[in-house]
């Protein structure tokens, strides 16, 4: 990435938290132990005169956690820092919390840790800064924007001749070129945490996308196209659903919450940027700017990637096993749409022998709480 290039980046993320940190009332900082929130948080204290207040949740005995990656960004920013742990016995109520939170259906289950965390915070603050926005700008989504740029070109082959060359060299890495028609479909699959197919098992009755949804309607296969397509997918998809679990786990404890690498003058300094100096596909790195922003100010940068969640899927093998049978599998319709139980308790069960069927099955228990609490005293 050029020199100009980085300090433009650099200066328009400094000037974006300097202008939302204006505020008559205590703020704060959500932090975790990823690239963006530590960067946002330690321009922040560099911005003021007294230790900012910072927050993080930790998940015990969890690979997932990363409260001891929070703690070191925090030593070393200088910020008054707070941790609070998400525990076994508190996930129950929790769900309650989260229900009455989500006036529509919401499926990511790291709604949890953002509705706690901002409980958490609002004892002190009323204000948080947080670093959403920074993956979908800056290309930080190296899994999925990676492999979809990398096998781009492998689309401009027939269908038929993709899955013939699949099944003769067995290539690593690109059996979905095999699989999916198009680029965009193979992407809608990194987002779907139930295929369509796995749906019509549960739900016999159940419609095919309609034909206006147009998301994932992309067929290209050049490598700078696709690398533009995946960027406003996330921007304008995933991003969106994002935002939505920021602004309901915020709003529910009466906290605002401010983004400032989705400023105007941050966007518009990401668009003059090559996806090229932002994302190293050899090495599975992104937003590398974002990384450079944070050496300057840091000696310590965490790299595996967890993301801000919980773990779903020791929880429905425990506290929420019974809930799940009560409210899911023994449930004869969910919004109408007739469920095969059969089925449905397969998957379960699969689940439950140590398969990992998380996504899937959250979003199944989520729609039924909502549904219950909801819909059902509308009808």
């Amino acid at each position: 990435m050029g020199l100009r290039l980085f300090e433009a980046v650099d200066a328009a993320l400094v000037s974006a938290v300097k202008r939302q940190m204006v505020s008559d009332v205590p703020l704060g900082c959500f932090l975790s132990g990823g690239i963006d929130s530590p960067l946002i948080t330690a321009i922040a204290q560099s911005l003021s005169t007294q230790p900012v207040k910072a927050f993080t949740i930790g998940v015990e005995n969890s690979p997932l956690d990363e409260s001891e990656d929070a703690r070191r960004y925090a030593q070393q920013i200088g910020v008054e820092h707070y941790v609070e742990n998400i525990h076994f016995d508190q996930v129950v109520d929790l769900i309650g919390d989260v229900n009455r939170a989500c006036s529509e259906p919401y499926g990511d289950y790291s709604i949890f840790p953002t509705l706690l965390n901002s409980r958490f915070a609002s004892k002190q603050v009323k204000v948080m800064l947080s670093g959403d926005g920074g993956d979908e700008l800056f290309w930080g989504y190296t899994g999925r924007m990676g492999g979809a740029i990398r096998h781009a070109p492998l689309f401009k082959y027939p269908f038929w001749a993709r899955k013939v060359r699949w099944h003769l060299f067995r290539p690593e890495g690109d059996w979905a070129s095999s699989y999916f028609r198009t680029p965009g479909r193979w992407y809608q699959s990194f987002h779907e945490h139930n295929f369509e197919g796995v749906l019509q098992r549960f739900f016999p009755d159940l419609a095919s996308f309609p034909e206006s949804y147009l998301q994932y309607d992309y067929a290209g296969n050049d490598v700078d196209g696709t690398a533009q397509w995946v960027r406003w997918n996330e921007f304008t998809g995933h991003m969106g659903n994002g935002m939505l679990k920021v602004d309901r786990g915020s709003m529910y404890n009466s906290l605002e919450v401010r983004t400032p690498l989705l400023d105007r003058e941050v966007i518009s300094v990401a668009q003059r940027v090559d996806w090229r100096t932002c994302l190293d596909i050899k090495n599975d790195v992104g937003k590398i700017p974002l990384r450079q922003a944070l050496s300057k100010r840091l000696d310590f940068q965490s790299s595996g990637k967890r993301g801000f969640t919980v773990p779903m899927d020791e929880w429905l093998r425990g506290p929420l096993k019974e809930m799940m049978y009560d409210l899911v599998i023994n449930r004869q319709d969910l919004l109408g749409l007739r469920i095969n139980k059969d089925n449905l308790s397969s998957f379960f069960q699969d689940h439950l022998d140590g398969k990992n069927w998380a996504w899937g099955l959250w979003i199944l228990l989520s729609l039924a709480l909502w549904e219950d609490r909801y819909f059902k005293r509308l009808s």
